[in-house]
C-alpha cells in the first residue's frame, strides 16, 4: 500500500504541471499555428542551430533499499542501512522545456531479512542478512517544471525537472546466515537483471552558463522480487537515491544552453531570428519614406526656375581687388544622382550660366567644389566629390572653350547634414575670384 501511495503522489506531481503547460499551449494556438504556416523547415533549423543542446552530469549520494522484508509497514523509511550510490548522464535537451538523457547508476544496499523457503509457508525461515551491488541502465525524459509557469518566465540561476524513464537494472546478491550457531555465514551469492522504472525530481543551480549544480532525488522500481532475497510473489522491490551532481553544459562562443533560456527566447517572438526581421521590416519602412521624400524633393527642384549668377561689369571687378571672393553673389549649385558624379539635366542651364559669366569677365577665376551625401564610407565619398568636381571642369573647358588655367577643383567628401541619401548634398558649388 505504501509503494502504491507513493506512486500515485509522484504521478499527480506530473500530471499537475503537464494540465498546466497544456494551458499556457491554448493560449498561443493562434500564434504558432502561424509560425507552422509561415516558417520553412530550414528556418526552424536556423532556430535550433543558434543554441546548444548537449549536458553531461555526474552524481553521488546514498542508497536505501525498500524490499518487503526490510522495514516495518507502517515505516515510511526502510530499515536497511544508507549506503553510496552515485551515476552518469548524458542529456540532449530539445528545447527549455523536455530532454532526453541516458543514465548509468550504481547503487549498494544492505539489509536484514527473514529468508522463507517456500513464500507461502513460514517453515524453515530464518534470519538473514543481504548485500546487493545494482547497475542501471536507462533511458529518460525530463520536463522542466519551471517553464511550465509561463511561457515566457525564466529563472536564469534555479531550475526544477521532473524525471521518467525505463531500462534494466543488473543486480550481484549476497545472502549471510545471522542465526548465533553461524553468524556471517555466506549462504549463496547470485545475478540476476530485471526490469527498472526510475522516476524522481532534481534541483538545478547554475552559477556560470556552462555548469549546474544540482540535487537529484529518485526512486526505482524493480520488477522482481528478491532483491532482499525473500521472495514475497509482489514483484515490488525498490531502491531509494538522492544525491547531489555536477552537470557540465557544452556551450560554444556566442550560443547559449537550451537549459539556461526561457521557451520564448528559444521559439517565440523574443527570438533572435524574429527581432532581425522586424528591424529589416522597419528599415525598408524607412527607406520606402525616405524615397518618397526625395521623389518630392526632386520635383521641387525641377519646378524650381534656375537663377542667373549676376553679372559683373569691369568697374565692379575693378573695385573688387584684394577681394577673394565676389561679393554680394550667391554661387549656384548644381545637383548629381546617387553614386554618380551624371549631373542633374537641369544643371546644364546653371553650367551655361557660369560660361557666359567667364566670358564676359576675363579676370574672373572658379573654383569648383564637389560634394556628397552621408552615405557611403569616408573614402569612397572622397573620391567622388573630386571626380564630380574634375567632371564639370571638362565640361566647362571641353563644351564652353573657358581655359582650364582659369578652373579649380576641390573634392569636400561628405557632408555632415542628413545622415541618408539627400539631394541638396550630392552637389558642386562654384566661388568666383579674381585672377
Amino acid at each position: 500500500m505504501k509503494k502504491l501511495l507513493t506512486s500515485l503522489f509522484l504521478s499527480s506531481l506530473f500530471i499537475i504541471p503537464m494540465y498546466a503547460q497544456n494551458e499556457v499551449n491554448s493560449n498561443d494556438t493562434n500564434y504558432d499555428q502561424n509560425d507552422t504556416e509561415t516558417v520553412s523547415e530550414t528556418e526552424k533549423e536556423k532556430k535550433t542551430s543558434k543554441f546548444n543542446h548537449w549536458s553531461i552530469g555526474i552524481q553521488g549520494g546514498m542508497t536505501l533499499f525498500d524490499g518487503d522484508q526490510s522495514q516495518k509497514p507502517s515505516r515510511i523509511v526502510p530499515y536497511s542501512q544508507a549506503l553510496g550510490g552515485g551515476g552518469l548522464n548524458v542529456e540532449y535537451t530539445f528545447n527549455p522545456r523536455v530532454g532526453i538523457f541516458a543514465q548509468y547508476s550504481f547503487y549498494t544496499t544492505e539489509g536484514i531479512a527473514t529468508y522463507y523457503p517456500d513464500q507461502y509457508s513460514a517453515a524453515g525461515s530464518q534470519k538473514i542478512s543481504f548485500q546487493n551491488y545494482i547497475h542501471n541502465v536507462s533511458l529518460n525524459a525530463s520536463v522542466n517544471l519551471i517553464t511550465l509557469l509561463g511561457k515566457c518566465y525564466s529563472n536564469p540561476k534555479w531550475n526544477a525537472y521532473f524525471n521518467i524513464g525505463a531500462g534494466v537494472g543488473f543486480y550481484n546478491i549476497s545472502v549471510y546466515d545471522m542465526s548465533d550457531d553461524k553468524k556471517d555465514y555466506a549462504l549463496n551469492s547470485r545475478n540476476n537483471y530485471t526490469f527498472i522504472v526510475p522516476m524522481g525530481f532534481s534541483l538545478e543551480y547554475t552559477p556560470v552558463k556552462w555548469l549546474g549544480i544540482f540535487w537529484n532525488t529518485q526512486y526505482n522500481f524493480y520488477f522482481e522480487d528478491d532483491l532482499d532475497a525473500s521472495i514475497k510473489g509482489n514483484k515490488d522491490d525498490g531502491v531509494i537515491y538522492t544525491g547531489l551532481g555536477l552537470n557540465f553544459k557544452f556551450t560554444t562562443k556566442g550560443k547559449q544552453h537550451v537549459r539556461n533560456i526561457s521557451w520564448c527566447q528559444f521559439a517565440d517572438k523574443d527570438n533572435e531570428l524574429e527581432d532581425e526581421i522586424k528591424k529589416l521590416q522597419k528599415r525598408m519602412a524607412d527607406a520606402e519614406d525616405d524615397i518618397k521624400d526625395l521623389n518630392e524633393e526632386v520635383d521641387s527642384l525641377k519646378k524650381r526656375k534656375p537663377v542667373c549668377p549676376p553679372t559683373l561689369t569691369e568697374a565692379d571687378v575693378e573695385r573688387m581687388i584684394g577681394k577673394q571672393e565676389v561679393a554680394d553673389c550667391e554661387p549656384p549649385s548644381i545637383y548629381f544622382n546617387i553614386n554618380s558624379y551624371q549631373f542633374t539635366p537641369e544643371a546644364e542651364i546653371t553650367i551655361a550660366q557660369v560660361a557666359q559669366r567667364m566670358y564676359t569677365h576675363k579676370n574672373l577665376k572658379v573654383t569648383i567644389k564637389g560634394y556628397c551625401d552621408y552615405t557611403g564610407s569616408e573614402a569612397y565619398n572622397e573620391t567622388l566629390s573630386k571626380e564630380r568636381a574634375e567632371h564639370v571642369k571638362n565640361v566647362l573647358v571641353k563644351t564652353y572653350g573657358i581655359e582650364a588655367d582659369r578652373i579649380s577643383t576641390e573634392g569636400m567628401g561628405r557632408t555632415m547634414g542628413p545622415k541618408e541619401s539627400y539631394l541638396p548634398d550630392r552637389r558642386c558649388d562654384f566661388i568666383f575670384t579674381n585672377k
